[in-house]
């Protein structure tokens, strides 16, 4: 079942490092923690302290391969306690942003996550040509064996089995990597 998104920018997941300070604590330094996702809309970061809901905060985000970090003001609209580790998911939505900050952002997001399409589409197509590989390899075995008087000793199970049995599971295999792309 696909699910209606509503955001208005595209979401990436990532891990990047992220510096953070609650405007209204100022005798508290700069923490350093790391986005789990960020739109040019907003981000969602762990933290180890409780954030109150509508708290501001300026985030210094670091992307990879850039020589300078991007400064914003956001507004803390979700809190959860993940109680397993131990840490706070922040949910962040940007404000004041200007527009050439909201643009860069959104551009790197863009850029990142078509390299990630681009190596999904590249492991599938490699995966499909293995599968297909051995496909052939076991409908070549079956064949010979049908057809010829190979005669190849195999402890428990004959080999038009498991030729048999490698053809199913790779089309299967090819099949459902041919449906995901």
């Amino acid at each position: 079942m696909k699910v209606k998104e509503n955001r208005k920018f595209v979401r990436l997941r990532m891990h990047h490092l992220l510096k953070y300070k609650i405007i209204k604590q100022p005798e508290e330094e700069r923490a350093i923690s790391f986005i789990r996702d960020i739109s040019a809309g907003g981000a969602l970061f762990h933290t180890q302290e409780y954030i109150p809901l509508e708290s501001i905060v300026i985030l210094e985000i670091v992307f990879p391969a850039e020589a300078e970090t991007v400064v914003v003001h956001a507004r803390v609209v979700r809190v959860k306690f993940l109680q397993k580790v131990g840490i706070f998911a922040i949910g962040v939505e940007f404000i004041d942003m200007n527009q050439n900050t909201r643009e860069f952002i959104n551009k790197k997001v863009l850029m990142i996550y078509k390299h990630e399409k681009e190596r999904e589409v590249k492991t599938m197509r490699l995966l499909s040509s293995i599968f297909l590989f051995l496909g052939l390899v076991g409908a070549v075995l079956g064949f010979l064996m049908r057809f010829t008087t190979i005669n190849i000793p195999v402890a428990p199970m004959s080999w038009v089995n498991l030729v048999n049995m490698i053809l199913l599971f790779s089309i299967a295999l090819s099949l459902l990597a041919i449906a995901r792309k």
